[in-house]
């Protein structure tokens, strides 16, 4: 942020060293200082990161939603919970600052007064809403879910089924074609047994 405010500041002071000087004669108005915050724009110089980080924080939520609906690996979920974490710190801490600038000399007031603020805003902002949509809709939604994951087990456990049954069959197929191997073995030997080769005599002078 400090970065990003001395940036915008050396702009301010380039902008205003370029307007051109008042003629001869005319009331001199003495020059403003770009340390005075009286004459300072600090809302834009603070607030002009804002967007982005607010960007940061919809998208990594809008997919950590989306995400974990459709049951993916832990890494992607934990991923976009690490882009959350820092896009909402760094809003608050950007409107924190801010706070203080326009309030200088008062920074311990203003810190207990924007968290107090913050948290009572989220209280009414996520606690109660979300209490009376629990309260209206919660049984039909718990409904839902338990006949998507019916669902979504039924069409396991049938490819579960697929598969042991393609690989019964697959085995008994090899069983098969060993069987009818063996028949083939079994039935040279017998033709060998069957008819044996005759038994040729060598004759010698002594017989």
């Amino acid at each position: 942020m400090d970065r990003e405010f001395q940036a915008y500041k050396r702009r301010v002071e380039a902008k205003r060293a370029s307007l051109p000087a008042p003629p001869p004669g005319a009331a001199s108005e003495k020059p403003k200082d770009a340390d005075d915050l009286a004459v300072f724009p600090l809302e834009h110089a603070r607030l002009r990161v804002m967007p982005i980080y607010l960007g940061i924080l919809w998208g990594s939520a809008i997919i950590y939603g989306w995400l974990v609906q459709q049951n993916v690996s832990l890494a992607g979920p934990l991923v976009f919970q690490f882009f959350i974490g820092y896009s909402s710190t760094a809003v608050m801490q950007v409107s924190q600052v801010m706070l203080v600038d326009l309030f200088p000399g008062r920074g311990a007031s203003i810190t207990a007064n924007n968290n107090l603020c913050r948290c009572l805003i989220g209280i009414c902002a996520d606690a109660i809403p979300l209490m009376v949509l629990e309260w209206r809709g919660g049984i039909v939604w718990r409904a839902k879910r338990a006949e998507r994951n019916r669902k979504e087990e039924d069409r396991r456990k049938e490819k579960r089924e697929r598969k042991e049954r393609a690989k019964r069959e697959k085995e008994k197929a090899g069983g098969k074609t060993v069987g009818a191997a063996g028949e083939e073995e079994d039935s040279d030997a017998g033709q060998q047994h069957a008819f044996p080769e005759p038994v040729r005599r060598i004759v010698t002078p002594h017989d």
